[in-house]
């Protein structure tokens, strides 16, 4: 099975958001210039951090820090905008319509 790179990058995000549910999130830096949102979560027990980079965001609406993080990223086909991806937090009420999407898990708790 051939996956695109979309996919790829949503699998590996996939997998490392499952590892930090219930997690404390913010919104840890904010790209003007390039649209784009680095969102962090961490727990108080566990070493370093989750970074998610969501680039050409188009629309983001909720908190800008929150407890208890449960965030679900799908796909989308989008007519009106270059938006390839949907990343959800239903009790946060977060919901953030972007076009590239990376996540990185950081051995730091405070990464610059």
């Amino acid at each position: 099975m051939n996956f695109t790179q979309e996919e790829k990058h949503l699998q590996r995000a996939e997998t490392l958001i499952a590892k930090w549910e219930c997690a404390d999130a913010m919104v840890w830096k904010h790209q003007r210039s390039h649209q784009g949102i680095v969102l962090r979560l961490s727990k108080e027990e566990q070493e370093g951090c989750l970074l998610l980079y969501l680039g050409d965001v188009s629309w983001y609406t909720g908190p800008l820090r929150w407890k208890n993080a449960a965030l679900e990223a799908t796909r989308i086909h989008s007519a009106d905008s270059d938006s390839k991806y949907l990343l959800k937090d239903e009790t946060a009420g977060l919901v953030v319509r972007f076009a590239v999407l990376e996540a990185h898990q950081m051995t730091e708790k405070y990464p610059k």
